[in-house]
């Protein structure tokens, strides 16, 4: 499953890059590059890359929130049992 979300934002062109402290995930669009948390656990590292994937899908700017970024942490909290039916990634 967790090679799945990799292999989603790989053929979407997206780059996977970790970072220490701060925020579980940004997605930085200038460099089309999602940064997930070192030392999340296996429920956390995918769907916070979930949650980001959705960021890079709609190409939201840095920090956006609201009702759209919502939906994808309801996308991310299902990505353990349904990452076939995720959202945007089927």
């Amino acid at each position: 499953m967790i090679d799945a979300l990799f292999d989603v934002a790989e053929n979407r062109g997206y780059r996977i890059v970790w970072h220490r402290g701060g925020p579980k995930g940004t997605w930085l669009p200038h460099r089309t590059t999602i940064s997930l948390r070192i030392g999340m656990d296996d429920v956390e590292t995918p769907c916070s890359r979930a949650h980001e994937l959705g960021h890079a899908h709609y190409n939201d700017p840095p920090g956006a929130r609201g009702r759209r970024t919502r939906g994808y942490d309801l996308c991310g909290s299902n990505v353990t049992e349904h990452i076939k039916g995720l959202c945007f990634l089927t």
